[in-house]
């Protein structure tokens, strides 16, 4: 019984959680590329898996809530971070409802089609990217 934490090759941070009985069990923060955060029940291959996982966004505000398998998103949904809860000493976040009641999915890009749905917009970048008139001069409109 304990509390873990790992790290990668370059000291950095990849995944917390806790042990019971030799085993991973409850809650973990898992690192994900990007900066952003995987929280919630890992399978036998320590990947996020299962119907209440966190992703939160590299400003650890932005979440979405949804289903994963093997880490990979199926369904999930927007929601506001309105706390933090202890399960067995490990943070797991609170939520609430958002007014985006959009689905987002894992969808990769492929040869063929870079998105199904290429008018969604990312959540994080909703909130963070924008275009306005450049500082350079002559240089226009720009991210």
């Amino acid at each position: 019984h304990g509390f873990y934490r790992e790290f990668g090759p370059s000291k950095q941070f990849w995944a917390v959680g806790r042990f019971v009985s030799g085993k991973k069990a409850g809650s973990h923060w898992c690192w994900a590329r990007g900066n952003s955060f995987l929280v919630g029940p890992i399978d036998d291959e320590n990947k996020p898996d299962g119907d209440n996982i966190f992703y939160l966004y590299p400003d650890l505000t932005t979440t979405i809530w949804g289903n994963f398998s093997h880490s990979k998103m199926s369904a999930g949904r927007i929601v506001q971070l309105s706390g933090v809860r202890m399960e067995f000493g490990i943070p797991v976040p609170e939520v609430r409802e958002a007014e985006d009641s959009t689905t987002y999915r894992y969808e990769p890009s492929g040869s063929r089609c870079i998105s199904k749905s290429p008018l969604l917009r990312d959540p994080y970048e909703k909130r963070y990217v924008f275009v306005k008139e450049s500082q350079v001069p002559f240089a226009g409109e720009g991210l």
